[in-house]
C-alpha cells in the first residue's frame, strides 16, 4: 500500500517538503543519528528512513488490528469461502484442455473492506505430477492481477498464492481464481451450495471454465461443474482504515518508527559518535516510544469501532441470523 504517512511525518534535512511533523522532535532522534545508523548497503540517512517506514508501518496496523481485535463489536473477518466437503458422490472428470479451471468470486462492496485470495485447491486424475500455473483475473476487466507456476501432484492439492486488493469500486468486486488445465485431468470437488460462510445473495461463488485463447473478461465464462475451490476471505482492510484516519495516527507512526530507529542503534556495528552512547537512555526509549505508538492508537481505535458499527450494511437472510451484518466488521 502507499504510505499514508510519507507527506505527513518525515525526518529533518531529508524529506522534502519538510512536514509539520518531523521525528527530529522525540526525545533522542536527530538526522545525524539515523545517518550514522548507514551502512554499505543503505549508505545516506535518506536510505535508512526509508528502511524504517515499511516495517513501521506494518506495525502500526498490527498494533490498529490488537486494539480493534479487544472490542467484541469488531471481526476481522467478514466471511470466508466454505472449504470443499468431499469429492463429488457422482464423480465426473474434466478431460485435459487449453482452458483456465476455477471459480468466480463475487464480492459486494463494503467501505473497509478487502477481498484477500490465499490458495487454490483441486484434485488431480493424473498419474504424475504436473507443472502449470496458476491465475487470478479480475474478471470484469480482464486484468491479470497475479500469476505463478505450481505443481499439481495426483490427488488432493492445496496450492497457495495470496493476493488481495482493498474494495474500493461501488460495484463490488469480481475475481476468477484459475489454473492451466492443458494437461490436467481433474476430479469434480463437493462444495457447498452458497460458497460463503455467509448466506447472502450479493456473496457468490461460480465454478466454470475459460478458454486460454478469450479475452478473459466477464462475458467469456462457461460454468459448468466445480473442478476447482479457491480459499478466499472478505475482511477488514486495515490499510484502507489506516488512510482515513491518517492525521490521527501521525504521532503513533512517528513513535513506531522512533522505536524501530532505536533499535536499529541497539543492533550496529557501525562505532561512531551516535551509535556507541547512552546505551540505558536507548533501550528505555525503544520500549517507550512503542509503549507511547500503543497508546496514541487507542482513542483512535475506539473512534474507528465506533464508525464500523455506525456504517449502513445489509442485513442477512432471516432465517440465517448469526449476530452480526454482512458487509460490516461490527
Amino acid at each position: 500500500m502507499a504510505n499514508p504517512f510519507s507527506l505527513t511525518v518525515g525526518l529533518k534535512g531529508v524529506t522534502s517538503p519538510e512536514p509539520a511533523l518531523l521525528i527530529n522532535d522525540l526525545p533522542g532522534i536527530s538526522t545525524e543519528l539515523v545517518s550514522g545508523l548507514s551502512n554499505a548497503d543503505k549508505s545516506t540517512a535518506g536510505d535508512v528512513w526509508d528502511r524504517v517506514q515499511p516495517p513501521a508501518l506494518n506495525k502500526l496496523a498490527s498494533i490498529i488490528k490488537n486494539e480493534l481485535s479487544k472490542s467484541a463489536d469488531f471481526m476481522y473477518e467478514a466471511a470466508r469461502t466454505v472449504e470443499p466437503e468431499s469429492l463429488s458422490a457422482s464423480p465426473v472428470a474434466l478431460q485435459a484442455a487449453p482452458n483456465l479451471v476455477g471459480v468466480l468470486l463475487r464480492v459486494p462492496f463494503s467501505p473497509y473492506s478487502e477481498l484477500a485470495v490465499l490458495s487454490f485447491a483441486c484434485y488431480s486424475l493424473s498419474l504424475t505430477a504436473v507443472t502449470t500455473t496458476l491465475y487470478v483475473y479480475d474478471a470484469v476487466s480482464g486484468v491479470q492481477l497475479t500469476t505463478g507456476s505450481v505443481v499439481v501432484q495426483p490427488g488432493y492439492n492445496e496450492l497457495t498464492t495470496v493476493t488481495k486488493a482493498a474494495n474500493l469500486t461501488m460495484g463490488g468486486l469480481k475475481w476468477f481464481v484459475g489454473i492451466d488445465a492443458s494437461n490436467l485431468i481433474l476430479q469434480e470437488l463437493g462444495t457447498s451450495e452458497t460458497g460463503w460462510s455467509i448466506s447472502q445473495s450479493q456473496y457468490s461463488v461460480d465454478c466454470g471454465t475459460i478458454p486460454l485463447a478469450s479475452s478473459k473478461t466477464a462475458a467469456n465464462f462457461v460454468y459448468s461443474y466445480c473442478y476447482g475451490w479457491a480459499g478466499a476471505s472478505i475482511r477488514c482492510s486495515l490499510d484502507k482504515v489506516m488512510a482515513k484516519y491518517a492525521d490521527q495516527l501521525q504521532w503513533a507512526y512517528a513513535n513506531v518508527c522512533g522505536s524501530l530507529l532505536m533499535a536499529e542503534k541497539l543492533g550496529s556495528s557501525n562505532i561512531n559518535l551516535f551509535t556507541n552512547t547512552n546505551r540505558d537512555f536507548t533501550e528505555d526509549r525503544e520500549a517507550k516510544f512503542m509503549d507511547e505508538a500503543v497508546m496514541l492508537a487507542k482513542p483512535v481505535c475506539r473512534t474507528i469501532i465506533k464508525e464500523l458499527r455506525a456504517t449502513p450494511v445489509t442485513q442477512t437472510d432471516p432465517e440465517f441470523q448469526g449476530g452480526y451484518f454482512v458487509g460490516g466488521f461490527v
